[in-house]
């Protein structure tokens, strides 16, 4: 063993200290892999015996690498797939920006780049770590958020086609001893480098424009949601209001009827009454919590007469809960929501919306369970996603619900089979 292997060595750990670093900037830890060294093993016996292999070819040897880099975020990190592996490859393409640059340093002063290879892997993964540490600087409260799929190409063609770029200049420079071209080399990797970290931002900025974006459609939808529960309480109060107009005026009858003595009339007027429309228990939310309870009830007034639904609903929950009534309403609106679509469009006499509600120990416990046909869809991230055709203005129902959860340090939980499909949520008051 010589010294160069100790160092080469050490210098593997700096490497992995670097991705470890670097990736925990734009995304959390996956704590189930977190001990796993499986991959990072993998990484090591790579770097240790096949990059300084002189008879594989360089950009065998880049493109491996980096798709190494890109399993090692994909199973060590929580996170969008595609954001996943622009964050890889943009961190390999300042990596061998670096490196390239070096090199071209070294053939400036006139020094042999093949004897020095060694040297110029140790300086280039010096260079990268202080690089990702001044970057963790400036990223410290930046979350990588999701984009539309076809940005996430155009994002990753950059740094991809700098690497290419990059390798011919190299292979000119290599071919030629100009100091001239050497030097104008030189300034194209640095403005090749630049370009690549303004990228960190431009991904960060275009996706919080999105995420605005986003937003907006979700409060939208929102509004409309609220408008819409509104008009149903009108509705429901200009019913009782011409119910208790009717009423003066049946009572004004049934008086002079009983005045009268005309009691078979009396009594015959009053079974042809129908005042109070029968309510089922079951399905009837009666908690004392007026957000809820107007929520809940105006929701499932439109169905709860129709035989191919099985409804039930179990709400038990204090007047008075310590979450903003927004937020509930939001939660509990789009699982309602949510659960009437997926049943609505079956006549199954098997069709089943189940809603389960309890505040036990400051914590919300919202569980339902409803039927469905169909296929679900999720995206490359393994998130639920509509199955509508409008994706642009559907499809937030479970993203605002994770938010609301999110907000109180709660969770969401899907689970499904073939015909039943389960979301359980909790909302924590600490």
């Amino acid at each position: 063993m010589n010294f160069n292997f100790f160092v080469n060595i050490i210098t593997i750990f700096i490497a992995i200290i670097i991705l470890k670093i670097y990736f925990s900037i734009f995304f959390e830890k996956q704590k189930a892999h977190e001990y796993n060294p499986f991959f990072w093993i993998i990484y090591l016996i790579w770097q240790l015996f096949f990059m300084n292999c002189a008879s594989i070819s360089s950009s065998f040897k880049l493109t491996l690498n980096i798709i190494l880099v890109i399993f090692i975020c994909l199973y060590y990190f929580i996170g969008n797939i595609f954001s996943k592996i622009i964050v890889s490859v943009l961190i390999c393409s300042i990596w061998t920006i670096q490196e390239f640059l070096i090199g071209a340093f070294f053939l400036l002063i006139n020094l042999n780049i093949i004897n020095l290879s060694f040297v110029g892997s140790v300086l280039s993964k010096v260079l990268t770590l202080l690089l990702v540490i001044i970057l963790r600087q400036f990223f410290s409260n930046e979350k990588v958020q999701n984009i539309p799929s076809k940005y996430y190409i155009l994002i990753t063609l950059i740094p991809a086609g700098s690497l290419y770029i990059m390798y011919n200049i190299f292979y000119l420079c290599g071919q030629s001893n100009q100091k001239s071209v050497l030097g104008i080399s030189i300034i194209s990797f640095l403005i090749i480098l630049v370009m690549n970290l303004v990228i960190f931002k431009v991904y960060i900025l275009l996706a919080q424009e999105f995420e605005i974006k986003h937003q907006n459609t979700i409060y939208i939808q929102q509004l409309k949601a609220f408008e819409k529960s509104n008009t149903e309480r009108e509705q429901m109060y200009s019913t009782f209001r011409k119910m208790q107009h009717d009423f003066k005026h049946h009572y004004s009858i049934l008086t002079k009827l009983l005045i009268e003595n005309q009691y078979e009339k009396a009594k015959e007027y009053m079974n042809s009454l129908d005042l109070v429309p029968t309510l089922s228990n079951t399905t009837i939310s009666k908690t004392g919590n007026i957000i809820l309870d107007s929520l809940i009830n105006s929701k499932f007034a439109a169905i709860q007469n129709k035989a191919f639904i099985n409804l039930f609903i179990d709400v038990n929950v204090p007047p008075v809960l310590p979450f903003q009534a927004a937020d509930l309403g939001i939660l509990f609106g789009n699982i309602i929501d949510n659960a009437i679509e997926a049943v609505l469009p079956n006549s199954d006499s098997s069709n089943t919306i189940k809603l389960l509600a309890r505040y036990e120990k400051e914590t919300l416990i919202v569980t339902c369970i409803n039927s469905y046909k169909g296929k679900l869809i999720f995206n490359p991230s393994g998130e639920l996603i509509t199955s509508k055709s409008d994706s642009t203005n559907h499809g937030y129902g479970i993203y605002s619900i994770k938010k609301v959860a999110t907000k109180y340090h709660g969770s969401v939980s899907i689970d499904f089979n073939n015909s039943m499909f389960t979301i359980k949520v909790l909302l924590c008051n600490f």
